[in-house]
């Protein structure tokens, strides 16, 4: 009786662990192929010169941290960005990538759990398991595809 009620708690639960790991294996898998330790373009300008040397040189840190980029107000990356670079010793922009995957990929979990819970959805397993094969494949191809376009 109690497995029973229990079950599709259980079902969805898996589900939702199996949704995060196949879109944080995926990104991880293009980071691994596509990845770069060197910062990005604005990244210079973003993330060095207005949070990681102010946060070192103990030059007005506050004031650089809310300070606009591109039009946006990106505090919570300055913030996590610099947390990352401290905890690491180090700046690196692949460590940064993974962080922010982990963070997508909760999201897109978080979102489809809502979407489950709001309307009522009855998850079962072979579309599922169809859908997350199916990306899964897909994008090993492409990935096997790319890798000997560049042998």
């Amino acid at each position: 009786m109690v497995l029973t009620f229990l079950r599709p708690n259980i079902r969805i639960v898996v589900y939702a662990v199996c949704l995060f790991c196949v879109v944080l294996g995926l990104k991880w898998a293009t980071f691994d192929r596509f990845g770069s330790a060197m910062p990005d373009w604005d990244q210079w300008d973003a993330e060095a010169y207005y949070a990681i040397i102010p946060w070192f040189e103990h030059d007005h840190f506050l004031k650089n941290i809310f300070t606009p980029h591109n039009e946006h107000r990106v505090v919570l990356t300055k913030l996590q960005n610099l947390a990352l670079t401290v905890l690491n010793g180090q700046w690196d922009a692949r460590l940064q990538a993974v962080t922010n995957a982990i963070l997508h990929s909760a999201l897109a979990t978080a979102l489809w759990l809502l979407a489950v819970a709001l309307f009522k959805l009855d998850v079962h397993i072979y579309p599922f398991a169809s859908d997350c094969a199916w990306i899964a494949i897909s994008r090993a191809l492409h990935l096997e595809a790319v890798r000997r376009k560049a042998i």
